[in-house]
This record gives structure tokens, C-alpha cells and sequence, in this order.
């Protein structure tokens, strides 16, 4: 008899351990409260004959900053045969190690696509600060990395203070491609430069002085009064001939923003038309430098912006009325903090549906509270879940790594979660082999633009029906990253209704949408896309 208890137990134990190796059971080891106890058992599920079970387990021994696991990592990276699995290794190893720990990941990244060095970037930047800065210039410098942008975003959230001194040692060095990123970066929070510095990168290669020129017309389109007096001649002085046709035309564009009247010059206006001039006026934040064109200057990229997508969001006109008496007026809204939730290993959202069996939607938006790497600390589920959906989203927040919008984001702020009913949330990592960039990009004249191939209708709530006094039209602007699997990764609102209803059943419906992904170079990528999304009474 004793020895049929003990068959018995063996045979519960062997059951539980093959249980607790499922992409979905590990899953759920994220919540756990014992970290020295999750540490543990975590280094025999990095030996896991299944690459999903191994790429979870490092993910969670990232975003659990489990650093006993560090030698545990290096050894799965060494045997690693799947590249998922290794990204997600390499990424955990370069984010909780230690300096020599990021030079073993660096090493094994180097045989990877090169879609693994910009996920390991991005992991060697959310360990902040001067850490991340210094091993920026022994790592990462020498590698042609497109996404710097996303490394000195995260490398310096909350670490605003670095900025001058990250941006005077860039100048020093001659660093354009780093430089270019930083001053990306920069337009998107309220940091400013010191006059000196920016006088330093003017009278540098024409690389440097052009990316100045850039930031200087974005940053201060809005209010020209406030360029420091120290820098307007410099930026504003003509180089003739001897200067190139973009660095013309932003000092030209200075010069307007600062008085100087509007002329066309045929050199200019030819190059408003090239794929050369996308960088400075193509973007989602050129609108008001728009207005400093002339008339010519506008037609010209109006027609450009039409050859090249039949939606071009420019009106033909500059002058209109936005608000036709029929259309009720949209409202801006302010970009947020940090996008969450984001990219996971490939299949675990289905594995942790399945497994929790959420059928149900989910619509609403969640105060979260993250760390300075992003890793969710707080996120209470105060909407109304059902079916499973609760521990489903639980576990997908904090599998997840926020990323910023700012380096001065603070690092409590709202977020919203969108799911349609028997539908799955889009957080899909492609293969490395599989994408071109481990980043998002914008639309430019390089990308090819995604194509719907599903629209879904959203629902019109009846209420709203009823509430749309003044208007036969409620028109709202979306931003949406379509990934590269060609589903919406993420959707954030640049201008809503002013009924809420509605902008919840057009975000529910839009994250049903299906596309023909974008691509660089004949590869997908995540491409940043906007959409225009109505509902009429007629």
C-alpha cells in the first residue's frame, strides 16, 4: 500500500511539473510574490525543450528584475537554437546583468539578425542613467543602429538632468546619427538645450548643423520669440551655394518664423518636393511649421503628399473651416505618458487566453504606476472584466515593459485598453528574421504604406444618437501602430469626440481592423498610421 502512495505522488508531481511548463502556466509566475523562491524554479524552466516556455521565462526574469538569474541566462543564450528565445534571453541578460554580463549579450547578438541589436538597445537603455549612457558609447556605437531614438528615450526617463551633458559629449565626439536621435527625443518633452551648445553643433559637419536646424524649427514653430537671441543670426545666416538645399531651407523657414518675408526661390521649391524634404515637413508634428511655407511651397507638398498616399491628411487649402456647421467640433488630446502594453513572445497571448478563457471585451482606461525601465508596478483593473479576463490582462501588464513618450513622463499615468469580444489583443513579436526593425517607424517616402484588408463597423451607441445636438457628424483622428503581423498593436487618440461612447466604439471596432503590413525594404515593420474614423446620423 505505502508503496502505491508513492507511485501516486510521483505520478501528481510529474503531472505538475509538466503542467507548470505550459507558455500559459509559466505565465502566470509573473504575479508570484516570492521572488528569491520565483528566481529558483525559473532557472530549470530556461532549460525547457520549448522555446515559448524559454522566452517567457526570460521575459519575466526581466521584468522581475531577477538578477540571481543572470548566470542561468548566459547559459541559455550559449545553447539557444531558437532566435525568439534568444532575443528574449539576450534582452533580459543586457537589462539585469552586469556590465561584462552586456558584453556576453552583445557578443551573442552579433550572430543574430540585426533586428536583435535594436531590441537588446532598448534593454541596454532601460537600465538608465549614466550605466546605460556609458555602455552606449562602449556597446552600442559602433553598430548601425536605426532606433536611437528608443535607446535615449528610455535611457534617459527620469534622468532629465543627463540631457546638456549627454548632448555636449555628443557634439564633442561628432556623433550625427546619436545627435539626431537626442534631438528627436528632445521634441517631444520640454527640455531645452543651452544656446552655447547648439551654437557649438552650427558651426559643425553640415550633418550636425542641419539636425540643429531641424529642432530649432519644430521646437520653437509654436512661439519663434522664445529662440534666444544668441542663436538667431547664426541659424538665420545663409551659407549661398556652398550650404545644402535642406540646410537652406530650414534657415530659410528661421528666418520666416523670426519675420523675414516669404519668397520662393525655384532651388527651394524644387526640393519641397523630394523625398529629402519628408524629414522635415512629413511628419505628424510639422502642422504648424506648415504655415510658414508659401503658397507655392505648400501646393508643392500637398502634391507630394498625394503622390504618395491617396489619404493624405494635408487639406488642399490651408485656409478652411475645420468644423463645417454640420460636424460637431473634435477635441485634442495630449499624447500620453507611456504606451503599455507592448510586444510579448509570439503565441503567448494566445496561450494565456486560451488558458484563462477570456471571451469577453475590455474597454477602459487603467491609472498605472511603472518603474524608471518600465516594468509595471501598480495597475489596478478597476474596469469591468469578466470570464477570465481579469487574470488574462493582469498577467499581460505586468509581462510587459512600458515604453515612454518623454523623457520627463512621470511614471504614474492613465492607459487604454482595448479589446473586442472573441478577439485577442495584438502583441505579437515577429521572428527577428521575420521583421526588418525591432522599432516602430513613421510613414516616409522608404516605407510602404499598410493596406486594409478587414474594416470592422463599430456599434453606434444609441445614446449618443441623442446627444448629438448640433452636429449630424462626430469625426475623430487615431494614431495606430499596425505591426507587422497586420493587426492594431496599440491606438491612441489625437482628436475625440466630445462623447465618450463614441470614441469607445470606434477604438473597439479599429482594434478589430486587419492590413497588408507595412514594409521597409520589402520586409514588414510596425508602422505608426493614422486614421480618420466617423459616424454620421444621416
Amino acid at each position: 500500500m505505502r508503496r502505491l502512495v508513492s507511485l501516486f505522488v510521483i505520478v501528481i508531481a510529474a503531472r505538475q511539473a509538466c503542467a507548470a511548463t505550459t507558455p500559459a502556466a509559466v505565465a502566470k509566475l509573473v504575479l508570484a510574490p516570492d521572488a528569491a523562491a520565483l528566481a529558483e524554479h525559473l532557472v530549470a524552466v530556461l532549460s525547457d525543450p520549448q522555446p515559448l516556455v524559454r522566452a517567457t521565462a526570460a521575459r519575466i526574469a526581466a521584468v522581475r528584475d531577477l538578477k540571481p538569474l543572470a548566470a542561468s541566462l548566459r547559459e541559455a543564450i550559449a545553447r539557444e537554437t531558437d532566435s525568439s528565445a534568444a532575443r528574449e534571453e539576450i534582452c533580459a541578460l543586457a537589462l539585469i546583468g552586469s556590465d561584462d554580463d552586456v558584453a556576453f549579450a552583445a557578443a551573442a547578438s552579433a550572430k543574430l539578425p540585426s533586428s536583435v541589436d535594436e531590441a537588446m538597445a532598448v534593454a541596454i537603455g532601460r537600465r538608465g542613467g549614466l550605466n546605460a549612457l556609458s555602455l552606449y558609447e562602449t556597446k552600442l556605437r559602433p553598430r548601425a543602429l536605426g532606433n536611437l531614438d528608443q535607446f535615449f528615450r528610455a535611457a534617459l526617463w527620469r534622468h532629465d538632468d543627463l540631457v546638456s551633458a549627454v548632448a555636449s559629449r555628443l557634439v564633442e565626439s561628432g556623433d550625427t546619427r546619436a545627435w539626431t536621435a537626442l534631438l528627436s527625443v528632445l521634441r517631444e518633452s520640454d527640455e531645452k538645450l543651452p544656446p552655447a551648445l547648439l551654437s557649438t553643433s552650427l558651426a559643425g559637419p553640415e550633418a550636425l548643423r542641419y539636425q540643429t536646424l531641424a529642432w530649432l524649427v519644430h521646437s520653437y514653430a509654436s512661439d519663434p520669440k522664445a529662440i534666444p537671441e544668441s542663436l538667431r543670426a547664426t541659424a538665420t545666416e545663409s551659407r549661398g551655394e556652398a550650404g545644402s538645399n535642406r540646410e537652406e531651407f530650414a534657415r530659410t523657414l528661421l528666418s520666416r518664423m523670426l519675420g523675414a518675408e516669404s519668397k520662393d526661390d525655384p532651388r527651394l521649391l524644387a526640393w519641397v518636393q523630394t523625398a529629402e524634404s519628408d524629414e522635415l515637413l512629413g511628419d505628424n508634428d510639422s502642422g504648424i511649421v506648415l504655415q510658414y511655407l508659401t503658397d507655392a511651397e505648400y501646393a508643392a507638398r500637398y502634391g507630394r503628399c498625394r503622390k504618395q498616399s491617396a489619404n493624405c491628411p494635408l487639406p488642399e487649402k490651408r485656409v478652411r473651416d475645420p468644423f463645417p456647421s454640420e460636424r460637431m467640433p473634435s477635441q485634442a488630446v495630449a499624447r500620453p505618458a507611456f504606451n503599455l502594453p507592448d510586444v510579448l513572445p509570439a503565441g503567448l497571448v494566445h496561450a494565456i487566453m486560451s488558458e484563462s478563457k477570456c471571451r469577453n471585451q475590455w474597454l477602459g482606461v487603467l491609472n498605472v504606476t511603472v518603474d524608471g525601465a518600465g516594468r509595471v508596478q501598480s495597475a489596478p483593473l478597476d474596469i469591468d472584466l469578466r470570464g477570465g479576463c481579469r487574470d488574462a490582462l493582469d498577467e499581460i501588464l505586468h509581462l510587459s515593459f512600458a515604453s515612454t513618450n518623454s523623457v520627463s513622463s512621470p511614471l504614474t499615468a492613465p492607459i487604454l485598453v482595448v479589446k473586442a469580444h472573441d478577439d485577442e489583443p495584438c502583441l505579437d513579436w515577429q521572428a527577428p528574421e521575420k521583421v526588418n526593425a525591432a522599432r516602430v517607424v513613421r510613414m516616409s517616402s522608404d516605407v510602404t504604406p499598410p493596406v486594409v484588408t478587414k474594416r470592422v463597423q463599430a456599434r453606434f451607441p444609441e445614446a449618443a444618437r441623442y446627444e448629438m445636438i448640433g452636429g449630424q457628424e462626430s469625426v475623430m483622428l487615431l494614431e495606430a501602430v499596425v505591426s507587422a503581423g497586420g493587426c492594431i498593436r496599440s491606438l491612441r487618440f489625437l482628436t475625440q469626440s466630445p462623447l465618450p461612447t463614441l470614441n469607445g466604439a470606434a477604438a473597439v471596432a479599429l482594434s478589430q481592423w486587419k492590413f497588408v503590413p507595412g514594409t521597409v525594404g520589402g520586409q514588414p515593420v510596425d508602422v505608426i498610421f493614422d486614421i480618420a474614423f466617423s459616424f454620421h446620423l444621416k
